[in-house]
């Protein structure tokens, strides 16, 4: 039995003796006697609802690095792949020497293909500079702060406060001289 649950490694850590669940035949083998059974296969892909733009600045976990690039988990079940093309590996041949399994980076969204379930990641900006590790956290940030309307009559407060300063400035007495 192939079992795939997301942060799971072997069945016997996502099922238990006696439990009942739902899966799809995969196969039957060797008349019978195998069963290969599946139950991923009952669950939407966690790939039909992904809504990444491309250019947008996400966080993610780093899964696999490997010779051409690494895996980037940015979502549960979704992973990209940040090619060696796309980092600026600093002298280095590939990622395996700046990236850990397990290390939170940010990255960009190149493409998104949910048809074929392929992410493109990079590690730089659209003018070639680098994304620093907690980019995605500061974008994230700001997006909140600038769409949270500011507090009621805040900006008479201001106005207020840019008056008195300017009426300071005019008066001659507050002016040092």
């Amino acid at each position: 039995m192939r079992v795939t649950r997301p942060c799971t490694t072997w069945p016997g850590a996502a099922l238990r003796l006696g439990e009942t669940v739902s899966a799809k035949v995969l196969a039957i083998r060797e008349g019978g006697k195998r069963v290969a059974l599946g139950l991923k296969q009952l669950r939407q892909s966690p790939w039909a609802e992904v809504a990444l733009e491309p250019g947008r600045v996400v966080s993610g976990t780093v899964k696999r690095v490997l010779a051409f690039g690494a895996f980037i988990a940015v979502l549960p079940g979704v992973e990209g792949l940040v090619h060696n093309s796309q980092a600026d590996l600093r002298g280095q041949r590939d990622l395996r020497a700046m990236l850990q399994p397990g290390e939170q980076v940010s990255v960009r969204v190149l493409e998104l293909d949910g048809e074929r379930e392929r992410l493109s990641l990079s590690l730089r900006h659209e003018d070639g500079r680098p994304i620093e590790r907690d980019e995605a956290e500061s974008v994230q940030h700001f997006a909140q702060l600038s769409s949270t309307p500011p507090p009621r009559g805040s900006r008479l407060e201001l106005r207020r406060l840019l008056d008195q300063a300017l009426r300071a400035n005019d008066d001659p007495q507050t002016r040092a001289g």
